[in-house]
């Protein structure tokens, strides 16, 4: 409907949390559902900055003039391994443990009523729609603060108590279970302590500094946080960035569309471009923290 010819994209990028698989990479699995030639294909690992680096691999590969198109995507199917068959035998091993049992309900039982399922996608061309409106790449700026703290959201490990991750090939396969290792975990006191700083104060007090975007431009900008906790949170410590950028221009749709991950600002993208709101010339702001080990990403899109 667009216009973009899916057949002629010479790149697929996909970014997930969760793979169905540890190999073959995920990309290449997505690659093997679809119709698309024989392309390249790039899988990009990591939590929910995964589908945007996904779509900056993509920028950056036709700024470079390697490619002229590319389809990206983000996706997640968190809720096969967050039902609660899966923690079962956890729960079986620790019943005579009171304190563990609270700690299993904090860490882990948490996020399964903060995530969701949902995938979406991009077409990423050197030229714009010719008979419609496009979105263009104006800056990608990420950064990550993992030099400076420990693991806050993680999965595959345990946090032991001096703050390191001791990975699953550390534990025997029976502890996988017993343990719940795979089982996707957040330290909410550390997340509460640092996600703002380190995904909202700190990037945008750097890209402010170097010019990258001028606030009064900004007519729309487009969140993607895991709670209506956060909204306010976020808006003060923007403001404490210098980058007072109203409410009223926010764009967002956790409340219907939930928590996706990697896929949450393809989704929240595709939501408003199909609004029939934005006009050419309007400028969007897009924000993508990731609290893994604390790292952050802004992409300022002009329509075109």
């Amino acid at each position: 409907e667009s216009g973009f010819a899916v057949d002629k994209a010479e790149l697929l990028a996909c970014g997930t949390t969760t793979p169905d698989q540890l190999l073959p990479s995920h990309a290449l699995m997505v690659h093997g559902e679809t119709d698309m030639k024989n392309i390249e294909v790039v899988s990009i690992a990591g939590i929910c900055l995964s589908g945007l680096t996904a779509l900056k691999y993509a920028y950056n590969s036709i700024r470079a003039g390697e490619i002229d198109s590319a389809v990206t995507t983000g996706s997640e199917n968190i809720s096969a391994s967050m039902r609660g068959r899966n923690f079962e035998p956890e729960v079986q091993a620790k019943v005579d443990m009171v304190r563990r049992n609270k700690e299993l309900t904090f860490e882990k039982d948490f996020l399964r009523w903060m995530l969701s399922d949902g995938a979406g996608a991009i077409g990423v061309s050197n030229t714009p729609n010719e008979d419609a409106i496009s979105l263009k790449i104006e800056r990608i700026f990420s950064r990550s603060y993992a030099n400076e703290e420990e693991v806050c959201m993680y999965s595959g490990c345990e946090k032991v108590k001096d703050g390191t991750a001791k990975g699953y090939r550390e534990y025997l396969p029976e502890e996988w279970l017993t343990k719940s290792i795979f089982a996707i975990k957040q330290d909410v006191k550390l997340l509460n302590k640092n996600v703002l700083k380190y995904t909202v104060l700190k990037p945008l007090q750097e890209m402010l500094a170097k010019g990258m975007f001028k606030v009064d431009e900004i007519d729309y900008f487009l969140p993607h946080y895991s709670s209506g906790y956060f909204k306010d949170k976020v808006y003060d410590v923007m403001k404490e960035a210098g980058c007072d950028i109203t409410q009223e221009k926010w764009f967002t749709n956790l409340t219907t569309k939930g928590n996706t991950g990697s896929a949450s600002i393809y989704i929240i993208l595709e939501e408003l471009f199909n609004s029939g709101k934005l006009e050419k010339g309007q400028k969007l702001l897009c924000y993508i923290p990731e609290s893994g080990r604390f790292s952050t990403a802004f992409m300022l899109l002009e329509v075109v």
